[in-house]
């Protein structure tokens, strides 16, 4: 059986609705902003992309969400990362074309490790017409296990554990510079 090191597990349905709530910020925000009048279509599409990750997230805490099929998720985040970095030189207003770029990049790499986590989901069998109720399978590079009611993900091996932690520290120094 695999190490269950960099786990993640929901077992209670409370911390489901803490999760689902706050994944709910940026869904809410993100429809709010693209329904405004005064919204325009560049920036209408910013907000969708990430209101979808918002509603998709508040999937990801709920075992019938590993129903989704996830070819559509990460065909979406990745032509949002791709939306996110193209866009940006052609809307720089006043900074320069490579500041607009550097300022939309957490942004396009958000979308990306969204895209890379579903997809490292779904090539462990545990996404797309498997659920939890179903029993989750073993993969090369993680451990996706369920059984009385858990939910648990463990990242196994050194290429997605390199990964994870890249994506984590890169987006840790670009959100929070300083």
């Amino acid at each position: 059986m695999a190490s269950r090191s960099w786990g993640f597990v929901i077992a209670a349905a409370g911390l489901r609705w803490i999760l689902s709530l706050m994944f709910a910020v940026p869904l809410l925000y993100g429809v709010w902003r693209m329904v405004l009048p005064a919204t325009g279509v560049a920036e209408r599409a910013d907000h969708a992309l990430h209101a979808a990750m918002g509603a998709l997230m508040i999937a990801t805490a709920w075992p019938w969400g590993m129903d989704l099929p996830a070819l559509p998720q990460v065909v979406l985040f990745s032509v949002g990362g791709l939306w996110f970095l193209a866009a940006a030189p052609f809307r720089a207003g006043d900074r320069t074309r490579i500041r607009a770029v550097l300022a939309a990049l957490p942004h396009g790499l958000m979308m990306g490790a969204m895209a890379w986590m579903v997809a490292a989901m779904a090539s462990s069998g545990a996404m797309s017409g498997q659920s939890e109720a179903a029993g989750a399978q073993d993969m090369a590079g993680m451990d996706m296990s369920g059984g009385s009611g858990l939910a648990a993900m463990s990242l196994t091996g050194t290429g997605p554990r390199v990964v994870a932690v890249l994506l984590a520290v890169v987006l840790g120094v670009l959100v929070c510079p300083g």
